[in-house]
């Protein structure tokens, strides 16, 4: 699997996708929204994409297909929801959740992680 970062590089060729999406939350996703550490986290239903910016893109090194997203958008009270999804045919699968600040610019990036 290759990882990209939005602030580094993403895949050749990727475009970020568009429209409404539904969303199934996994196991460990609905236990993180009820213990994030700013508090509670509503469950969405459906989003539209267009509120979210892609930070991350997980590919698969064979096929160059998308595996895995993280994407960030506003949520409330000067806090932004960040998710990792894994996108798929009828509803998306929302791996993992967590909140924060709009404020925070990702100083710690930690740049080895990812494709340069």
């Amino acid at each position: 699997m290759a990882l990209f970062h939005a602030d580094i590089r993403l895949p050749q060729g990727f475009v970020a996708p568009t429209g409404t999406v539904a969303l199934e939350y996994s196991r460990h996703a609905i236990a993180e929204c009820n213990r994030d550490r700013y508090g509670k986290i509503r469950q969405f239903g459906r989003i539209s994409l267009s509120r979210f910016r892609v930070i991350e893109v997980e590919t698969d090194d064979r096929t160059g297909k998308v595996v895995k997203l993280v994407i960030r958008g506003a949520y409330e009270l000067g806090m932004d929801v960040v998710m990792a999804v894994n996108p798929r045919p009828g509803s998306w699968l929302v791996r993992t959740v967590w909140l924060n600040s709009s404020q925070d610019a990702h100083r710690t990036l930690d740049r080895g992680r990812y494709v340069a």
